[in-house]
């Protein structure tokens, strides 16, 4: 085999290897939105299904035990049980893992802040009863998209503000919760999975061949 078809073949084994892992990026980052945001939807359809029945307390104890046992199991998620088949920790399952974990939150958060003022334990100014929930998810949205820093998606889609203002008194309260939740938990999480995705950088196969063959 001559150097040029060692040269050629490489190219094409270097872009081949390049468009895998594109696809197993992308298909990474779907499975761990759908897989893990499901259960966010799970969550909050089951408490709304209690609230349509006037369990409002069985739907605060359901919201809050989901919390508790979400918050655990983050605990035990680590780089070394996050890994695929082959040993490698791909970037898309990693910004998908955490994305869907945000969205999880978001969800729990909204439905808690929705069953408090049902209570009566916490108040917000809102458009209307049958707005409340969706305008307090969206609400906890906003606030997370304005934690992710440098980019200002916020500002960049142009929504100045959340209909629903969760500052001062007990609402604010759990804001805080929310947002240390999300720093010290799934951004926290989200760095360890990416430093820990970091292979040392190895020469690109064509040249790894060549340098075996012109031994």
């Amino acid at each position: 085999m001559t150097n040029k078809e060692i040269v050629v073949g490489g190219f094409f084994e270097t872009v081949d290897a390049a468009i895998s892992n594109i696809i197993g990026n992308l298909a990474g980052l779907l499975f761990a939105l759908l897989g893990v945001g499901i259960v966010g939807v799970g969550i909050r359809n089951a408490a709304e299904w209690l609230l349509a029945r006037n369990q409002v307390w069985l739907a605060l104890i359901f919201v809050v035990v989901c919390g508790i046992a979400f918050y655990g199991l983050l605990t035990l998620v680590t780089p070394e049980n996050s890994r695929g088949t082959t040993g490698k920790m791909l970037r898309g399952f990693i910004f998908g893992f955490s994305a869907a974990i945000a969205l999880v939150w978001i969800y729990l958060f909204g439905v808690l802040s929705y069953v408090l003022m049902r209570l009566e334990a916490v108040s917000y100014t809102v458009r209307s009863a049958s707005d409340a929930l969706p305008d307090l998810t969206d609400a906890y949205l906003w606030y997370f998209l304005d934690l992710v820093p440098l980019l200002d998606i916020n500002g960049a889609l142009a929504w100045k503000q959340p209909d629903v203002d969760l500052t001062g008194g007990a609402s604010g309260f759990l804001l805080l919760l929310f947002r240390i939740i999300l720093v010290f938990q799934v951004f926290a999480l989200t760095r360890k999975l990416i430093e820990a995705s970091r292979a040392p950088r190895t020469a690109p196969p064509v040249y790894r061949r060549f340098a075996r063959t012109a031994r």
